[in-house]
């Protein structure tokens, strides 16, 4: 039996909608707790104020990707082939 992890660290907001369907795809076989993410804190410069946020995106680490089965390293690979492709505007340029 192929079981296996892997920790995603750096996600953001769409790639972590992409890692939820994946998962919700592949239910049984891909085990995934959006509860162990961690989010990344915000970088601040000393002495100046916080501007407020806006389109911000979240980062996150600790995203824990668990398969127990051929077909949940499978669902892996293809979360990890969709969060490293690049849009087709990225490829031209």
């Amino acid at each position: 039996m192929l079981t296996g992890n892997i920790v995603i660290n750096g996600i953001d907001d769409k790639q972590l909608r992409t890692l939820l369907t994946v998962k919700i795809e592949h239910e049984g076989s891909l085990i995934f707790s959006p509860n162990q993410l961690q989010p990344l804190p915000q970088p601040q410069r000393p002495g100046q104020p916080q501007p407020q946020p806006q389109n911000h995106e979240q980062l996150y680490n600790n995203a824990i990707v668990i398969w127990n089965s051929e077909a949940g390293l499978k669902a892996v690979k293809e979360l990890l082939y969709v969060l490293t492709e690049k849009a087709p505007a990225e490829k031209a340029a």
